[in-house]
């Protein structure tokens, strides 16, 4: 694969990733990792989220099984710090803004 277009993709899936309701998980456990990827930017901590059909989740931004497999087997989650995260309080940014940060490294060494 040509190395701009695989820049780009990796790109495309931290950002997705990023989107992913991320806290609270072990990101050393890439079973709980994936479950987060496969539901997206949907909360399925969510009992009401949790319940529906997977294939018909209201979030469409979602990892199949194959970009799964390549992103764990490419980068991992270092910290995940959600929108409503005390940490951010006490940065001076305050709480509901909708900022949240994910910071990746690559299993080669390079963090992002």
């Amino acid at each position: 694969m040509d190395t701009t277009v695989r820049t780009w993709r990796d790109a495309a899936l931290r950002q997705m990733a990023a989107e992913c309701y991320l806290d609270g998980i072990d990101f050393q456990n890439e079973t709980q990792i994936a479950i987060r990827l496969q539901a997206g930017n949907n909360d399925i901590r969510n009992s009401n989220i949790a319940a529906l059909d997977p294939n018909n989740l209201p979030g469409k931004t979602r990892f199949t099984d194959e970009q799964i497999k390549y992103f764990n087997e490419t980068w991992q989650i270092v910290d995940h710090r959600p929108d409503l995260d005390d940490r951010f309080a006490t940065r001076g940014i305050g709480n509901g803004t909708g900022f949240s940060a994910t910071l990746f490294v690559s299993r080669t060494g390079e963090y992002t």
